[in-house]
């Protein structure tokens, strides 16, 4: 049976930009959230801990302005949330603009409700029968969220509402309780971007992304034939990385913020593209062996290890490599024939450092198949897992 949530706001404070405290807002539960007694009595320890999210802008049951929001945690047989929130964004204006929804962090998702006039800045905890909690309304349009790894904040891209081509910057929301706003990266101005690579007809959009070590935050922003611009801006020390092109950088595309100051990128030139590890501090980098999609960098007692699929002939293999002494440990073979993929390249997850969850599909007869593989970066067995529990959204057929 469906119900409505009137949810409080439950963080004040004062604002750099126009931060309202909200009275009131309204989320719609999809059902009432299934019992999970027997959802996660099977999951070992370390899946128990891996959330994921999932958004689809596909109107559910033909209900306009709004967006469905479902998460769980690995394991888990259904959805611990599953949500409807409104979204009522004026695409003839905010052409490229899609719901701002979080990796999930410190187990909460956090999220942007817009009515068309008013933005509520919300996170929901990764529980059965949890309410959201509102952190702070904006006139302004939220472009894109992040959500710091240990969940003391979240990172906003606003916009002026109705004109999407007015940035505003990115700013910090702190979550203890204070709602302050900080500034982190000042607007994009009018003028055009420097050092860019050239999009003929990119509408405006700008994205955030924040590396999982909660080091370094990510903005990548295009402004239609002025081009795109991507920076990392060091949150410690304020230092911004320009990455546009330059003599012999050619344009490069971030992959993976990864940890430990490293990152990946594809780089490409007249001579093609290659994917390659850089050093944001040092700008130093060297090529991969696997495809930048098929590569990240996580952490192992503290350390960045760079972790490739890497596919020869029939073979394919994931494999760590040490980026200080380049050296290589295999992690796991797939049988001949089959494929590996990121699973957090699919769906936004809380992956826990020393681990990486893959997807490895194949032929069984003519049938194609997937499994989930929890794989420790220390070398050890991986462990199969039940893949994020989403339910289905819109018409077969439909991509949600």
């Amino acid at each position: 049976m469906r119900r409505r949530w009137l949810v409080p706001a439950l963080l004040g404070g004062t604002a750099l930009v126009a931060v309202v405290t909200a009275a009131a807002v309204l989320f719609w539960p999809r059902a009432t959230t299934p019992d999970l007694a027997d959802a996660t009595a099977s999951a070992a320890p370390e899946v128990e801990g891996i959330a994921w999210a999932f958004f689809s802008q596909l109107p559910p049951d033909g209900n306009q302005g709004v967006f469905v929001l479902q998460a769980g945690m690995l394991g888990d047989v259904a959805p611990r949330i599953d949500m409807e929130v409104p979204w009522s964004v004026d695409t003839t204006i905010d052409l490229a603009r899609s719901p701002a929804v979080a990796r999930p962090a410190g187990g909460s998702v956090a999220f942007v409700a817009d009515d068309g006039e008013t933005s509520t800045v919300a996170r929901v905890p990764i529980r059965p029968d949890a309410e959201p909690e509102v952190l702070a309304t904006l006139d302004e349009a939220v472009w894109s969220i992040a959500a710091a790894p240990d969940g003391s904040a979240v990172y906003l891209a606003l916009v002026e509402r109705g004109q999407p081509e007015t940035d505003l910057g990115v700013f910090r929301l702190a979550l203890d309780g204070s709602g302050r706003m900080t500034p982190v990266l000042a607007p994009v101005g009018g003028e055009a971007l420097g050092p860019v690579r050239l999009v003929a007809v990119a509408p405006f959009t700008v994205r955030i992304d924040i590396s999982r070590d909660g080091r370094h935050l990510y903005r990548d922003a295009c402004r239609g034939a002025a081009g795109c611009q991507q920076v990392i801006v060091a949150l410690e020390s304020d230092e911004v990385h320009d990455l546009g092109m330059g003599a012999g950088v050619g344009m490069i595309t971030v992959a993976d913020l990864g940890a430990g100051g490293l990152i990946v990128v594809d780089r490409c030139g007249n001579a093609g593209c290659a994917a390659q590890l850089v050093d944001i501090e040092s700008g130093t980098s060297f090529d991969l062996r696997s495809t930048a999609l098929d590569s990240t960098v996580r952490s192992v007692d503290g350390r960045p290890v760079l972790v490739g699929i890497e596919s020869g002939g029939m073979l394919t293999t994931l494999v760590a490599t040490d980026p200080s002494t380049e050296e290589r440990q295999t992690l796991l073979e797939a049988p001949p024939g089959d494929w590996m993929a990121l699973a957090d390249r699919t769906y936004p997850m809380a992956v826990p450092d020393g681990w990486v969850v893959v997807i490895q599909g194949g032929l069984d007869g003519d049938e194609m198949t997937h499994r989930y593989l929890l794989v420790p970066l220390d070398g050890g067995d991986a462990i199969e897992v039940p893949p994020p529990a989403i339910r289905p959204i819109g018409p077969p057929g439909a991509k949600g």
